[in-house]
């Protein structure tokens, strides 16, 4: 049985999540069912040339346009890390491109 698209979604954002909440120290919420999680990464899709340039400004005013809270907390928290960065936008783009080749 393949696995859909939706639930490779939340596996890889509830990794995500795992992984942040040890990095900072503290809870960071990402809205964990199949609806949300895909909605989240087809905005991030709209907006893949903000996540492959990296561009910390531009995906953030786009998230806040769009009322995307959890996407805006996590942008705010990890970009004060910088050892943080890379593995961050690589789950961004994983998202973007699981979303592109469905």
């Amino acid at each position: 049985m393949q696995q859909t698209v939706g639930a490779f979604l939340i596996e890889k954002a509830t990794n995500m999540q795992k992984w942040l909440r040890v990095e900072l120290a503290q809870d960071v919420h990402v809205n964990l069912t199949e609806l949300s999680v895909t909605a989240l990464a087809a905005k991030l899709t709209e907006h893949r040339q903000l996540v492959f340039n990296r561009d910390w400004a531009g995906l953030s005013r786009q998230a806040d346009a769009a009322g995307l809270v959890d996407l805006t907390e996590m942008l705010e928290a990890v970009r004060t890390r910088h050892d943080l960065h890379d593995k961050f936008w690589r789950y961004l783009e994983l998202f973007v491109e699981t979303m592109s080749s469905n």
